[in-house]
């Protein structure tokens, strides 16, 4: 019964887990479209397919165990929890997927670049927080405004080499 009542609850946080992921990728392609119908010239550059592939093949092989799990050696009386649990194990998979495909990739244009939902100018980038902790190599890059997103080192180098791209165009303008 106690495992019933676990895997209910895993089951109602991986649903509103996978609903989040849902309404932040909508979010994304949503304000997407409408950056790319005003910077059709934007250059995508894309760290989620490694994350995509991979969270793609562990549920898949989420997926295959719960459905072969009585093939495994399994007491009979905990071949349908352990088939519930490998299920919401996917779920969680699933749920990454939506969130790499939004959280994962960036749009580089002239003067800024659009990020999950919402276009960033390279004048309002004020500065770069590191996030503590052992090995961690994501910051967050806080904007004028005080607004922040938490980006990786690789996309912070990217940004940063746009940027003195940008500001030697800006230089060579004003000349």
């Amino acid at each position: 019964m106690t495992s019933w009542i676990i895997i209910g609850v895993l089951f109602l946080y991986m649903m509103y887990s996978l609903y989040n992921a849902f309404s932040i990728y909508k979010q994304h392609t949503t304000a997407l479209k409408a950056f790319k119908a005003e910077h059709p010239n934007a250059k995508l550059f894309d760290i989620s397919k490694g994350w995509v592939v991979s969270s793609v093949a562990m549920c898949a092989i989420c997926v295959l165990i719960a459905i072969f799990i009585e093939n495994m050696h399994v007491e009979a009386s905990k071949i349908v929890p352990y088939r519930s649990l490998y299920m919401v194990i996917a779920l969680i998979f699933i749920s990454m997927i939506f969130t790499s495909l939004a959280g994962k990739r960036m749009w580089f244009c002239d003067d800024g670049f659009f990020f999950g939902d919402r276009f960033f100018k390279y004048k309002d980038v004020d500065r770069r927080e590191p996030i503590g902790g052992i090995g961690s190599h994501s910051l967050h890059l806080v904007m004028k405004d005080s607004y922040s997103i938490q980006i990786n080192k690789k996309m912070d180098d990217k940004i940063d080499n746009e940027m003195k791209l940008w500001k030697a165009k800006k230089k060579a303008r004003s000349k």
